[in-house]
């Protein structure tokens, strides 16, 4: 019995000695496999009656610390992050440079000063002119192409984002499928250690697009979920991502999420949706905003944030550039004068207007400069654009030789004896919004640049929250056709309630004037707006215009900048002289040498303007054009810079991370190699044994014999 015995306990060595050597080989064969972990063979004495009996092969199990594969896996997370977000923003700063290039923004701003201070000194010069405009158009097609850029890249990131979401999909598709094998092996007392790697390397791959928390039941199904705690996959039961990516983006369209309340899905970039169907009203599955980290998170970032962070930065530059040297320009003329002037603002005549003060129109000699006919017009009382046009009309001063008219929807003032026209905005102020302007540059008479600016849109500043109480108070004033409408604004409205209000109140509403929220960054506007273009005046008795900073549309001017094609096709209308506030019938006041006007235009580049806090992460400051721009460059640059350390860093850590779990989860070759030998012997030894069981086995039997 006791031959028998010692036959079985080897023939149980030999049995485990063979699952061991199969673990072993396998361990070897996948050295170089990623996501593959070392897996051993647990072994146990068999006991008969308290006597030992041999050995049995238990159940594989991988090596694997939790703790150090979660922190691969976040860290993983980050570095997707950082790629992905230093890809983007390297790619900016080249195209920005550096405030040194020659063709940077700043550059370009440099030139346009030269160009204009050159045209000072010789303001006869036909070629010094033409110098000046194309510049100007240098500079405006450079914000252009900068705006494209800028939207091109961030319809970009949405797309990537709907292909990410697809990548998610299918992996969580697949650990919902493991889940239910590995449940399945678990209850059959399988090996679970190959499925459960491949899991692994599926979650790290969910991990890289965005942080997942996870843990295991005891029936080997893994629950995953997002960082936020939302369920991604139970057992074999999946949640699907869903986005639809924007077929184009603008300065305007941004994504604005479920805690503007009111205001949710209403800027035109689509959320991120946990579940079907997507929440579109009140954003319940909507997880956009949940992301932490990943792929996903750096892509949602440029995409809602950094980028639209540069662009709130060139809109600010490009309306800044154009109302500066717009107000310069429609104060004064070139030599000789043009005979017709023509807004750049559409306008009807029953526009409401709200004008103080008074401006000056001369008609002057066109070869000599001599003043013929000069009148001052007093704004004070005119409250719509007919009556502007009846005054001018009838200016005694003028003596019925200049007619003003609307012209396809823009104001034109023409003459009617030969002579130039010129103006002097000399007191007029009309308020557009937290913005004033003179006569001339309100209706764009004589602008330099145009950015399809009006007044039927306002937008406020940058605003913190959308949420947030603001202080401010008002009422907000509209004026519209011969209405006015006053909303209410109390100090513990945010721009979200104040927007509310608008579009509560029936009288804007069946004007269609409505309000919204937009998106800038990290920040938020106001915008109001009429939506068939009508023309409409905003004032406040209180604090609202001027706390909110509400001007005609900024938003999108960096993509719209251009220079008026009057100057584009004869540039030698660009303002050169001006005539005096004091100049009577008679006086020689403008000339070819008059450079008073050209002198203001080029002083526009040495003034320090107000710019106020924007969304690429810039206070409120005051600077030059110039220095803006080289604000706006180095800020590009610092982003750039510091996500590439950013990258860095998080590269060498998941590097010692991954070597730590290699090294205590990854297959050692040596140490396979050794372990090796050890089961050779083993088998050896145990064969060696059957054999002299055999021989022994021989040996009773011809003894019997």
């Amino acid at each position: 019995m006791s031959l028998t015995v010692a036959l079985r306990t080897a023939l149980s060595a030999l049995q485990t000695t063979q699952s061991q050597l199969q673990v072993t080989s396998n361990n070897i064969a996948n050295v170089n496999t990623a996501g593959y972990t070392r897996k051993t063979q647990t072994v146990s004495s068999i006991v008969l009656d308290g006597t030992g009996a041999g050995v049995r092969a238990d159940t594989i199990k991988r090596t694997v610390d939790a703790f150090l594969s979660r922190q691969v896996r976040d860290q993983a997370s980050t570095s997707s992050m950082y790629t992905v977000m230093n890809q983007y923003l390297q790619s900016m700063q080249d195209q920005f440079g550096t405030p040194a290039d020659n063709t940077s923004l700043t550059g370009s701003v440099s030139s346009l000063a030269s160009a204009l201070a050159a045209l000072a000194n010789t303001p006869e010069s036909p070629t010094q002119a033409s110098a000046v405009i194309g510049q100007a158009q240098l500079l405006a097609q450079q914000l252009n192409a900068y705006s494209s850029s800028l939207q091109g890249m961030r319809a970009d990131t949405d797309k990537a984002i709907s292909a990410a979401v697809t990548d998610i999909n299918t992996a969580l598709d697949r650990i919902g499928e493991l889940n239910a094998q590995i449940m399945r092996a678990k209850a059959l007392n399988q090996g679970l250690g190959d499925l459960q790697d491949q899991r692994d390397q599926l979650v790290r791959q969910v991990s890289e697009f965005m942080d997942v928390r996870s843990y295991e039941r005891d029936n080997g199904e893994m629950v995953l979920m997002t960082g936020a705690g939302r369920r991604l996959v139970d057992g074999n039961q999946v949640e699907h991502l869903s986005h639809t990516s924007s077929a184009s983006l603008g300065a305007s369209t941004t994504y604005i999420d479920p805690s503007v309340t009111g205001f949710y899905n209403t800027g035109g970039v689509a959320g991120i949706y946990l579940g079907t169907p997507p929440d579109t009203t009140n954003g319940t599955n909507d997880i956009t905003s949940e992301i932490a980290n990943g792929k996903l998170k750096a892509l949602i970032d440029l995409r809602d944030d950094s980028l639209p962070g540069m662009q709130s930065s060139l809109d600010e530059l490009a309306t800044q550039l154009r109302d500066a040297l717009n107000a310069a320009h429609n104060n004064g003329a070139a030599f000789p004068p043009p005979t017709t002037l023509t807004g750049s603002q559409s306008v009807v005549g029953t526009d409401p207007f709200n004008g103080a003060g008074a401006f000056r129109i001369a008609l002057v000699n066109t070869t000599t400069g001599a003043v013929a006919n000069v009148a001052d017009i007093n704004l004070a009382g005119l409250t719509t654009v007919n009556q502007v046009i009846n005054a001018i009309n009838t200016a005694a001063g003028l003596g019925g030789n200049v007619t003003a008219s609307i012209v396809g929807g823009k104001l034109q003032l023409a003459t009617g004896n030969g002579t130039g026209i010129v103006i002097n905005e000399n007191t007029s102020a009309i308020p557009v919004g937290d913005d004033t302007r003179g006569l001339s540059q309100y209706f764009g008479l004589n602008d330099l640049y145009v950015a399809g600016n009006n007044y039927a849109s306002y937008d406020s500043n940058v605003q913190t929250s959308a949420t947030a109480a603001l202080g401010i108070t008002g009422p907000l004033t509209f004026q519209f056709g011969a209405s006015t409408v006053s909303v209410a604004v109390a100090a513990t409205d945010s721009i979200a309630d104040i927007a509310a209000a608008i579009n509560g109140t029936a009288a804007l509403t069946a004007a269609g004037i409505r309000a919204g929220v937009i998106a800038d960054a990290s920040g938020f506007r106001l915008r109001v707006a009429d939506s068939g273009g009508d023309n409409f005046l905003l004032s406040s008795a209180g604090t609202a215009v001027t706390g909110l900073g509400m001007t005609a549309q900024r938003v999108g001017s960096a993509a719209q900048i251009a220079v008026r094609q009057t100057l584009v096709t004869n540039p030698n209308l660009v303002t050169r002289g001006d005539v005096s506030t004091t100049a009577v019938v008679g006086d020689l006041d403008i000339g070819s040498g008059d450079a008073d006007a050209a002198q203001r235009l080029a002083d526009v580049f040495s003034a320090s303007l107000a710019f106020p806090a924007n969304g690429n992460n810039l206070p409120a400051l005051n600077a030059t054009l110039g220095g803006f721009a080289t604000q706006v460059i180095s800020s590009a640059a610092t982003q750039a810079s510091t996500t590439s350390s950013q990258l860095d860093f998080a590269k060498s850590l998941l590097t010692q991370l991954d070597t730590r779990l290699q090294n205590d989860s990854g297959v050692n070759l040596d140490e396979e190699l050794a372990n090796l030998t050890v089961l050779q012997n083993a088998y050896g030894a145990a064969a060696r044994v059957i054999t002299v069981t055999n021989d022994l086995f021989g040996e009773l039997t011809n003894l019997l014999r």
